[in-house]
């Protein structure tokens, strides 16, 4: 039997946050870069915590995600409780959000395997796909002190993802939906 979070979780894109944050969270937390517009959505109040980088991998980059940052975050979410309502969006809803819920539901003691296959379904009843930032949950992994748990399962993961997005590529061109040929331009 599947233990139950401690709170309900939501992951969403920038534009359906003003919405969800006014009719169902009680904690907010908003993973959004610095050239992002709100409109008439209360940045850093009724319990909503903001915090600016950009959905980048590679931490030598200006705007990537630094660990000050995701300790940051994970501070904000650490007294989430049972029957709190969480949510977690960035931009699209698909890396930074999902990758930050994953090290929450660790930090409230999920095992980093099941974290993921709840951010997944939660993703998958949004009918959107993930993709979790490595470098959020890098940070989030040395932070929690994981010892590397997150990041195996993360690699892990993507790996069987990668797999399976090539089986059905496989698939597609065995029943000539796709074309296995690289486009050759105009004719």
């Amino acid at each position: 039997m599947e233990k139950k979070p401690v709170f309900d979780l939501k992951i969403c894109t920038i534009d359906e946050a003003p919405g969800l944050h006014d009719a169902w969270a009680t904690s907010t937390l908003s993973l959004i870069d610095r050239i992002s517009v709100y409109r008439n959505f209360p940045l850093g109040v009724n319990n909503n915590k903001v915090v600016y980088f950009d959905d980048l991998e590679n931490e030598v980059l200006p705007d990537a995600p630094t660990r000050d940052q995701i300790a940051a975050a994970l501070e904000f979410t650490a007294g989430l409780k049972q029957g709190d309502r969480f949510l977690c969006h960035c931009h699209a809803g698909v890396s930074r959000s999902p990758a930050m819920a994953i090290a929450v539901l660790v930090q409230h003691g999920d095992a980093p395997v099941e974290a993921i296959a709840r951010v997944e379904r939660v993703s998958a009843l949004r009918g959107e796909e993930m993709w979790p930032n490595a470098l959020v949950l890098r940070y989030a992994d040395d932070i929690l002190g994981s010892q590397g748990r997150i990041n195996q399962a993360i690699a892990r993961w993507k790996s069987q993802e990668i797999e399976r997005a090539q089986q059905r590529v496989a698939e597609l061109e065995l029943y000539d939906l796709i074309s296995p040929k690289p486009y050759s331009g105009l004719r």
